[in-house]
């Protein structure tokens, strides 16, 4: 009789809607919702009963499958489930090489890969060159970096470029990692070369202070196509060298 009851046309959620949507399909969305619903607890009870119905479920599904969605409220008002997405936001890039060719992912703001990139001109979006945890496994799903360290660096990235430095790329490696700078010219992108584990706002402000120098600051401004790094590693004793 339960069962019965919890199958009733009466109880049951009609309606599905999505709201939110920019680059997701919502018909995907609405697909996964009615796949959960149309299922049964213990092959039982209908779970498009609205008083029983998975909410946590639906809710999960989606995120596993639509990687691109970072956010899922969901409303019931009387038949009519309403399911509100946001979406990520692809501002960077995670690349699986340095090549100009070599395939790319939309990277968030913590550093998680939710979707393949097209094509993009240098430029166009601060690229990130870094080995995976599962390099074996499908990008898509991973995160980049843990404990915080892609937001700390990022705000280094904007701290640098006050200073008139305009960065490109992020070359990660376990200990000693490059930002890459833009190529006015040069034959290859100038570096600057960090540690990992340095206090980022110490290195800024030694560096600001280098750059405060009229005759550094004129030396970098006259010969920036022939640099070719920026050695932050040791402090306030900061080295620069530039093509002969």
């Amino acid at each position: 009789g339960l069962s019965f009851w919890s199958k009733s046309p009466k109880m049951a959620i009609s309606t599905v809607t999505v709201t939110g949507a920019k680059s997701v399909d919502e018909q995907q969305v609405e697909k996964l919702a009615n796949q959960t619903l149309d299922e049964q607890y213990l092959h039982l009870f209908s779970k498009r009963n609205f008083l029983i119905y998975p909410k946590a479920e639906i809710k999960q599904n989606i995120l596993r499958e639509l990687t691109r969605i970072s956010e899922v409220k969901i409303n019931l008002d009387k038949k009519v489930l309403s399911i509100n997405i946001a979406e990520r936001e692809g501002e960077f890039l995670w690349c699986e090489g340095m090549a100009t060719f070599d395939k790319c992912y939309f990277l968030d703001n913590q550093s998680y890969i939710f979707s393949v990139a097209p094509y993009f001109s240098d430029g166009v979006y601060f690229k990130v060159y870094s080995p995976l945890a599962s390099p074996y496994a499908d990008p898509i799903g991973q995160s980049v970096f843990k404990d915080g360290y892609f937001e700390k660096v990022l705000e280094f990235k904007k701290e640098l470029e006050v200073l008139g430095l305009k960065i490109v790329a992020l070359e990660y490696k376990e200990d000693v990692s490059k930002f890459l700078l833009e190529s006015r010219g040069n034959a290859t992108n100038p570096e600057i070369i960090f540690n990992n584990n340095d206090d980022f706002a110490e290195a800024v402000s030694n560096l600001s202070v280098l750059l405060e120098n009229e005759k550094v600051a004129e030396e970098f401004k006259d010969k920036y196509k022939k640099l070719l790094y920026i050695d932050l590693r040791y402090g306030n004793k900061i080295y620069y060298k530039f093509s002969e």
